[in-house]
């Protein structure tokens, strides 16, 4: 029952397209040379994508890189935020030779892949050699930047390390003047200090010498992948926009098609109103004639038998009127 019924109202769809084709024709192209016309005016934009492996600095405990969402020791969101901070932005900039860095900083994008430890830098810009050297200035500024911030941790903690040993240095030097001078029990206390704060500078010292190893061996992170120039615009594509014109234009003539059905038929039906309506007022009219004329036609029968009766009476007065005379 329901596919019958739907079935006419498909057909009469699929009739008034028929009927109506150059409409639809006509709004289809026009669709059509709105998008080919938006490919010619709209500026195009390219771009291109560097992959940066970030490698773990080996100083996890003072870079927080433990926390990070992978199972590695880097933490990516984090370092993908680094990426597009205004210091980093500014050093790309300067590097570049660009004018503003706030500008580039809304034409960077920064993307992790799951389960890697790898950026990927996108850069775009209106002309390919501007996109690839955007995003290569990227990547060298956040590697450049990685590495400063590391080694500034490095230092600070090597800093401290050295002070606290300076301190245990004095101490024990103190302790070792108490030693010689003091008497026995003086001399024992000051002996059993005295272990303890050598005990502790080679902890310090068992600190610093891989912090200072690490600082002198730092590599940030690597470029897998440089940026090359890009082969076509990423936008407008000329396949996304052209289809989505001749769609548009489509839907937009069917639409136009189905409107000027609704308008021939209720124009049509306005018309067979106004016949009907004619009609009804010339019935009156045409009955009212016919009861006339089938009056007259009634009449006519009874005047034609009174005029014969009249003259057969005649017919017979006649004959008497001739005896008589006679």
């Amino acid at each position: 029952m329901e596919s019958s019924a739907a079935g006419p109202d498909l057909r009469d769809c699929a009739q008034t397209l028929r009927r109506r084709w150059t409409a639809v024709a006509a709004a289809t192209a026009a669709g059509l040379a709105l998008a080919g016309a938006g490919l010619v005016l709209v500026p195009s934009a390219y771009t291109a994508t560097t992959a940066v492996q970030v490698r773990p600095t080996g100083v996890a405990e003072l870079t927080g890189e433990l926390s990070g969402r992978t199972n590695g020791e880097v933490n990516l969101d984090t370092e993908a935020q680094v990426v597009a901070s205004a210091r980093v932005a500014s050093a790309a900039n300067r590097e570049i030779g660009g004018t503003d860095p706030g500008a580039m900083r809304e034409r960077v994008e920064v993307e992790v892949p799951p389960n890697s430890s790898v950026l990927e830098i996108s850069y775009t810009a209106p002309t390919p050699e501007a996109a690839r050297d955007g995003a290569t200035a990227f990547s060298d500024a956040y590697l450049a930047d990685r590495s400063a911030r590391v080694g500034e941790l490095i230092d600070a903690r090597l800093a401290a390390l050295e002070e606290q040993t300076e301190a245990r240095t004095e101490e024990m030097e103190e302790l070792a003047e108490d030693a010689a001078k003091g008497g026995a029990a003086k001399r024992a206390r000051a002996e059993a200090r005295l272990e303890a704060v050598q005990s502790e500078i080679s902890d310090l010292n068992a600190e610093t010498g891989p912090l200072t190893a690490a600082k002198a061996s730092l590599i940030p992170g690597q470029v897998l992948t440089p940026a090359a120039l890009p082969d076509a615009p990423a936008s407008p594509q000329p396949v996304v926009w052209l289809a989505g014109g001749g769609v548009l234009g489509l839907a937009v003539g069917a639409g136009a098609a189905f409107a000027l059905e609704r308008r021939a038929r209720a124009r049509g039906g306005a018309t067979a109103a106004a016949q009907e309506a004619v009609v009804e007022d010339a019935a009156p009219e045409a009955a009212q004639e016919a009861v006339v004329e089938d009056a007259a036609q009634e009449a006519a029968p009874e005047e034609g038998g009174a005029d014969r009766a009249s003259a057969d009476r005649s017919r017979e007065e006649e004959p008497a009127e001739a005896g008589a005379r006679r």
